[in-house]
């Protein structure tokens, strides 16, 4: 296994696991979506770590990691489906996965000094996102963004960027020290615990119809499926390669609301989200 395959993985686990969201987040909302799916990830965890003998999850030294990585997740899986929820899924999802760029960000506020070659990258993903952006109009006007609404679905994907590059850093650290299962797990426990609050806002309101289980046990397992498997990485030759194709999820879920739902994809962008991939890649590849 290497870290490309691991990419490759989490990319078509999340693609599938975000057009379930879709539906998923439009019929119970965000917040329970969310919950829904961190709860069947964790008790997956559980099970498998009970049942393989392999003994109670210890995170040991990266504890800290695993808090930084598990909120963040439930942050950045709260503004995808509160975005999903209002939007079009091939506006949403290419900015969402433009994460490796905010990574770099990270990088430059930490001191590091971009080669030419990386500041090109980010300017191809600026433009390409700019591009989907720009898409939104249209899809607004044919009904697949809620009228009035774009600029929130925006704010909402660019979070999701933000917390979601946060979250696979963390991880991936975490992993380094510690077996990314227990990662993985300890990031699911502590992103339930960050959902608390918002529950608590709620008045404890809201729960999924039982029919919806299932759905939301096979998101969870695919999500999960997919931070192992990009969490994993972080003990491999070239990591960074685990991230940024796991960042084309975008593409894949661009390619399933064309096919299913018939959102419109013009081929600006098409351009644009190829510009977000691309420029990601050179980024993640440590240009």
């Amino acid at each position: 296994m290497n870290s490309a395959l691991l990419g490759i993985s989490a990319a078509l686990a999340w693609g599938a696991h975000d057009f379930i969201g879709r539906f998923t987040s439009r019929r119970t909302g965000a917040l329970v979506t969310t919950c829904g799916l961190v709860i069947s990830g964790l008790v997956l965890l559980t099970v498998y770590s009970v049942g393989s003998a392999r003994g109670w999850p210890d995170a040991g030294d990266a504890m800290l990691l695993c808090v930084l990585a598990g909120v963040s997740y439930a942050l950045a899986t709260l503004s995808l489906f509160a975005a999903y929820r209002i939007g079009s899924m091939s506006v949403v999802s290419p900015i969402a996965g433009s994460y490796p760029a905010v990574a770099v960000v990270f990088a430059l506020i930490g001191g590091a000094r971009p080669s030419v070659v990386a500041w090109l990258a980010i300017a191809a993903v600026i433009i390409g996102t700019l591009l989907v952006s720009m898409a939104g109009k249209t899809h607004e006007a044919q009904g697949h963004i809620e009228s009035g609404k774009l600029p929130l679905v925006l704010a909402l994907s660019g979070a999701t960027a933000l917390f979601f590059a946060t979250s696979l850093l963390a991880g991936q650290a975490a992993a380094g020290s510690a077996d990314e299962i227990d990662v993985t797990w300890f990031a699911r426990l502590f992103a339930l615990a960050a959902l608390v609050p918002f529950f608590a806002v709620k008045g404890l309101r809201g729960s999924a119809p039982l029919s919806l289980w299932p759905a939301l046990g096979l998101m969870g397992l695919l999500d999960t499926i997919a931070m192992l498997a990009v969490f994993a990485a972080g003990k491999l030759a070239f990591p960074e390669m685990a991230i940024v194709l796991g960042g084309s999820f975008g593409a894949v879920v661009t390619i399933l609301a064309r096919v299913f739902l018939k959102e419109p994809v013009s081929p600006s962008q098409w351009f644009g989200i190829a510009l977000i991939c691309c420029g990601a890649g050179v980024l993640s590849a440590g240009y």
